[in-house]
């Protein structure tokens, strides 16, 4: 158990249009990540920083492939009893289908935010 400070940014002014109907729908990356201003890629699972050819699926009619950009840092102090303090940096990829008027939902947002307060609770 962790106490933390964050800030989540997700923007659809960062969704960007992949060509083609076939996307890696519903896969998540870590394109970045960083522990204390030092990079820490080597600490994460290679299976994390890309996607799986079972992801790949064809988008429904009228829907193109996006990628939202999301970044996530986490400031804090580590209750084991140490008391170190800790300063994490994570830039992840989400690929997803949809139609063009679509933007990305509160609620998506939210449901990405807690599933990354989840992983850092672990």
């Amino acid at each position: 158990v962790m106490t933390i400070g964050r800030s989540l940014g997700v923007s659809s002014s960062l969704l960007q249009t992949v060509l083609g109907v076939s996307c890696y729908n519903d896969c998540t990356v870590i394109t970045s990540y960083t522990s204390n201003n030092s990079s820490a890629m080597d600490d994460v699972d290679p299976s994390d920083t890309k996607c799986s050819t079972s992801n790949m699926t064809e988008c429904g009619t009228g829907e193109s492939c996006y990628t939202a950009e999301v970044s996530y840092e986490t400031l804090g102090t580590d209750k084991s009893g140490a008391q170190n303090t800790f300063d994490i940096e994570v830039e992840l990829q989400i690929f997803y289908c949809a139609s063009s008027d679509e933007a990305i939902s509160d609620s998506t947002c939210s449901a990405v935010e807690a599933g990354l307060q989840l992983g850092l609770n672990a």
